[in-house]
């Protein structure tokens, strides 16, 4: 059935919840980092969004839906962080909702190290990023760099160029905790959920459901 209401954990610009709210009666979104809130508050201006790490959140409702999606838990830094992440998002959950988690890529379905460069033509200048990854003890470190340069006519099909001194890189670490790291949250918080089989395809979803009288 349709939830009635849906909590997004790391909600980011809004764009899920943007696109269930006009199902559902009540829509609430939770993100740690400021500027994506801002954008999700000119997204949904009359929609509750708060500011918070989601191992803390207290937001004193309880939905029939709470979701975690892109991969957000991997921002956590350790199992204990996971857990107590997975707690506070079952103590929102309302008697028999269900928690939906995108999980990050397990380290065997990944291939690093690996680099993508992407340009786009943007008048006389090229827009420039090149985005490079690697596995470091079941950590995914993903590095993008950024820049913009003057166009010499062979933006599509030149040799990718290095990234200058001069630009915007940022570095982003995933921690990819294993299928059992999630089975035991979900048990810890109480939460009924089906283990997760050693053949499920890397991008999945883990789904537990809160008891009757939660």
């Amino acid at each position: 059935r349709v939830p009635d209401s849906v909590l997004d954990v790391a909600c980011g610009t809004g764009a899920h919840l943007a696109a269930i709210a006009p199902r559902v009666t009540r829509v609430a979104g939770v993100d740690l980092h400021p500027g994506m809130l801002a954008a999700a508050r000119r997204r949904l201006p009359v929609t509750r969004l708060e500011q918070c790490d989601m191992r803390r959140m207290a937001l004193g409702e309880r939905f029939d839906l709470v979701s975690c999606l892109f991969a957000a838990t991997g921002y956590l830094p350790d199992e204990p962080a996971l857990t107590e992440a997975i707690g506070a998002m079952a103590e929102h959950l309302a008697p028999g909702g269900v928690l939906v988690v995108e999980p990050p890529l397990r380290p065997r379905d990944l291939s690093p190290p690996a680099t993508q460069h992407d340009r786009i033509l943007r008048g006389d200048r090229t827009l420039h990023r090149r985005t490079t990854a690697r596995l470091v003890d079941e950590v995914l470190e993903i590095r993008f760099a950024c820049w913009s340069a003057a166009d010499t006519g062979d933006a599509a099909s030149g040799p990718a160029p290095g990234p200058p001194p001069e630009a915007r890189t940022e570095v982003h670490r995933i921690r990819l905790f294993s299928d059992a790291a999630f089975d035991a949250a979900f048990a810890a918080a109480g939460l009924s959920h089906e283990p997760q089989q050693s053949d499920a395809p890397p991008r999945r979803l883990l789904v537990a459901r809160a008891g009757g009288d939660q």
